[in-house]
């Protein structure tokens, strides 16, 4: 039984590092839902959350302002080798052709609104948003198997817990029986040879009580760094019974595959609306020279507005391309959710039928610790009246203390199922709400 609870612990520790530094809260008691309800405030990613919402809120302004007037200020100096002149001969009197600078300059004010672009703003920001909800339940994902991790250290430390029953339970009975040993070696019936075999064995109980107490504070050390909270070495835990709820399977899984397809279509559609005509209004306005006007030699201020419309009509087949990549990736999703939908299921009938082999394996169980029990008083009768050794009384003590640990492995092994079948099916909500 050590041995398994060390494997079990040494196949948790590598996630022990990932949990935030503890806050110096501390809890004397913890139920299995307080566990959980403890992981959703204190999981690692749970601050994700917080960081996805100011990111989702700046992503949507930035694409709102697509809408928004885009303006630019321009300057510049230019020198030309040659310009517009105009030679008339013969000469008129009187009147002379002005001719333009070869230095020229502007500042200009470029402005541009976006007044119909077929909806491509509106679906990119569906898109968006749908990204950034897969990113929000990805979150939930990863917490639900959180607590699944947990659920395991939890019951390690309920196995540790009543093991340590179970060993406090025959070290009383073994002291019982060396005391009856004594005095039987001094009525001369058994040597000290055969006293010394009963108290070999209450250190050997001893041993293992206190490597049982050093395996529990390390599963409650590893718990509160789980938990970013202090529990006391002695903190009392508590299963409160689940029962099995029936239902569709309801994991956080689920969603995200409907959240994926859901932006997939958005995609298309997003798709759809590009190539739509965009129209658009601008305007001009600036000082140089010369302005509009290339024959005027002053600086002069001038504007000019208008509106234009651009239409792709032909884009070498790239977004029908990109439509048929998207609905190879919408299959993708459907098969990813059909083979998780069948891998719960069949998840779920293991554990129905463990159910109920645990069940009937500890009806058993009970059975032959009361049997194991029985045999042992006899013998411990049979000790104090010196008609068997130490020896023999030992090794129906220690067969009656195997039956009890094996029965509180399979009783908390069923609760450990019955957990387990709540977790698999995604129904934690109302358990977790249990005291």
């Amino acid at each position: 039984m050590v041995k398994m609870v060390y494997v079990f612990l040494l196949f948790l520790l590598p996630g022990l590092f990932t949990s935030l530094e503890a806050r110096g809260q501390t809890l004397d008691t913890l139920s299995l839902p307080g566990c959980f309800r403890l992981a959703t405030e204190r999981f690692p990613l749970i601050a994700g959350k917080q960081i996805l919402k100011k990111q989702i809120s700046l992503e949507d302004e930035n694409l709102k302002s697509a809408f928004y007037p885009e303006m630019n200020l321009n300057a510049g100096a230019t020198y030309y080798s040659d310009v517009v002149t105009i030679d008339v001969e013969p000469a008129v009197p009187g009147i002379t052709f002005p001719q333009p600078h070869h230095d020229q300059y502007a500042v200009t004010m470029d402005i541009r609104q976006l007044i119909y672009d077929g909806g491509a703003v509106k679906n990119q920001r569906m898109v968006q948003e749908r990204a950034n909800a897969i990113k929000q339940q990805d979150l939930e994902v990863k917490l639900y198997a959180y607590k699944q991790k947990l659920a395991g250290v939890f019951f390690s430390a309920l196995f540790l817990d009543d093991n340590y029953k179970i060993l406090e339970q025959n070290l009383l009975q073994l002291r019982k029986a060396t005391q009856q040993a004594e005095v039987a070696k001094e009525k001369g019936s058994i040597l000290q040879g055969d006293v010394n075999i009963l108290k070999a064995s209450q250190l050997d109980i001893r041993q293992k009580m206190i490597a049982n107490r050093h395996d529990r504070i390390a599963v409650v050390k590893i718990l509160g760094r789980y938990l970013d909270t202090i529990f006391p070495a002695d903190v009392v835990l508590n299963v409160p019974a689940p029962g099995i709820i029936a239902g569709p399977p309801a994991r956080p899984e689920f969603r995200l595959f409907s959240l994926q397809q859901s932006w997939l279509d958005a995609g298309m559609r997003l798709q759809n609306v590009k190539r739509y005509p965009k129209f658009s209004g601008f305007g001009q306005v600036g000082y140089g020279r010369p302005g509009l006007n290339p024959l005027n030699e002053h600086f002069n201020a001038f504007y000019l507005v208008g509106a234009n419309l651009t239409w792709n009509i032909w884009d070498w087949n790239r977004s029908k391309r990109q439509k048929k990549i998207l609905s190879f990736e919408q299959d993708l999703v459907k098969n990813r959710k059909k083979w998780f939908d069948q891998q719960v299921n069949t998840d779920l009938i293991k554990i129905n039928e463990e159910i109920e082999k645990l069940e009937k394996i500890i009806a058993l169980d009970k059975q032959r610790v009361l049997l194991r029990k029985e045999i042992t008083e006899e013998y411990a009768g049979k000790l104090s009246g010196g008609t068997i050794t130490p020896a023999e009384y030992e090794r129906q003590l220690t067969a009656w203390q195997n039956s009890q640990v094996q029965l509180n492995l399979h009783q908390k092994q069923l609760m450990e199922k019955h957990i387990e079948y709540l977790v698999t099916n995604g129904n934690l909500n109302d358990y977790e709400t249990q005291k």
